[in-house]
């Protein structure tokens, strides 16, 4: 047992020295490999965003998700007007009136928003 362990030690089996400076290097070795080991798993570990967050997740119901996706097409919508973009207006336009009909249920439930409403009335204006 004792002349495998410092053949296990050397490397290569090619080196065998007396068990005092085998243990030495094997005792290195070992200190190398495992600051190599930490290094990767510390490597990974900085990647991670999860344990970096320490923000609690904002729970949002369906229709303030809704609703803000609308407010944020009304207000690019307004920009445009702004600058006369006529095409841009149209690709909008299009986009309000798919996100109104995925907010479908919720307007069902709760009626129109008054925001789209006005804002409506402010574009046929226009």
């Amino acid at each position: 047992a004792e002349y495998m362990g410092k053949m296990a030690s050397s490397k290569f089996w090619a080196q065998v020295s007396d068990s005092s400076s085998s243990e030495s290097e094997s005792e290195s070795e070992d200190e190398q490999q495992l600051k190599a080991i930490k290094q990767q798993k510390d490597k990974y570990a900085v990647e991670s965003s999860s344990d970096e967050e320490d923000t609690k997740r904002v729970v949002r119901s369906a229709k303030d998700k809704r609703f803000d996706e609308l407010l944020s097409t009304i207000k690019v919508m307004k920009n445009h007007m702004k600058i006369n973009d006529f095409g841009s207006l149209l690709n909008d336009y299009d986009t309000l009136m798919k996100q109104l009909s995925k907010a479908k249920t919720i307007v069902e439930k709760e009626g129109h928003p008054k925001f789209i409403l006005k804002f409506l009335l402010d574009f046929e204006e226009f």
